[in-house]
């Protein structure tokens, strides 16, 4: 079946306005992209054609890579104001397709071209897409630039990838500080995602939610050498490698973010009114 930006194929579930799933983390190198990129493949699977990538790592961003992808246009490449005036029909020409039926967009492809990347351009994509996909996925960079708080606004829900690291549990409460003082996100708004990136744990999970004073959301098994391997071959490993430990983590995790974009089904598949 033909995958339609507008998740059209979706029926009368298909929510009026999409959620908006932004992945942030305080430090490279903690599984962001593999996450992202894999998470939006295992929710395209329980979704065809309903779910957006974005790939707002505008240095270096690995998402076209890591999905063996060859971008149509980049962010970079139009103009905030071009974007607020898109309509869904028009988004097949900036839409990269996956052979899952993952749409992606690239915010660079280039490091220079990355500084052109504005606030209003995140803001008025968002916008954009959330009229078009039910579910958008957007993997972001390691700083608070406007492009990236312009992400962590307009997310339904932020996902914060943790590590067991000392490193990490300060760089996450300074981000905890950051987004209640600085940024004003409510802590609700905010998804605590456990990454175990190493065979071993170099600090115990205990003493890091006691340290940051909350709880974690979600923990995503240690993948061995499978992700570093997917990664080369352009693969996502929730397809390749289905029954693996990381992937049926991300997997839940998936389930998890397609109940909070499709709240009215779930409830009434639980009331017993829905049938597939």
């Amino acid at each position: 079946m033909e995958s339609s930006p507008s998740g059209a194929d979706a029926g009368e579930s298909t929510p009026t306005t999409g959620k908006v799933f932004t992945i942030f983390g305080p430090r490279g190198g903690c599984g962001k992209t593999t996450l992202a990129v894999n998470l939006a493949v295992a929710l395209a699977k329980l979704r065809p054609g309903q779910v957006c990538l974005v790939d707002l790592s505008l240095t270096f961003g690995h998402c076209a890579m890591s999905l063996n992808v060859t971008p149509k246009r980049s962010l970079a490449q139009t103009s905030a104001e071009s974007l607020g005036k898109l309509e869904t029909k028009d988004l097949d020409f900036y839409l990269a397709e996956h052979e899952s039926s993952l749409r992606l967009l690239v915010g660079s492809n280039a490091p220079e071209e990355g500084d052109a990347v504005t606030g209003p351009h995140v803001t008025a994509l968002l916008s954009t897409l959330k009229r078009a996909f039910p579910v958008v996925i957007v993997d972001t960079g390691s700083v608070f630039s406007d492009a990236e708080i312009s992400a962590l606004e307009g997310a339904d829900k932020i996902l914060m990838i943790c590590t067991l690291e000392l490193s990490t549990l300060r760089d996450v409460s300074e981000c905890k500080r950051i987004f209640s003082n600085v940024i004003h996100i409510p802590n609700d708004r905010v998804y605590y995602v456990m990454n175990n990136p190493f065979p071993f744990k170099p600090l115990g999970m205990e003493q890091f939610v006691q340290n940051l004073e909350q709880t974690i959301d979600a923990e995503i098994p240690y993948g061995n050498d499978l992700p570093a391997k997917a990664s080369v071959g352009g693969q996502a490993f929730v397809q390749t490698q289905a029954n693996a430990p990381i992937s049926r983590g991300i997997a839940a995790l998936a389930k998890t973010l397609e109940t909070e974009a499709f709240p009215k089904e779930q409830q009434e598949r639980k009331s017993g009114f829905f049938r597939r």
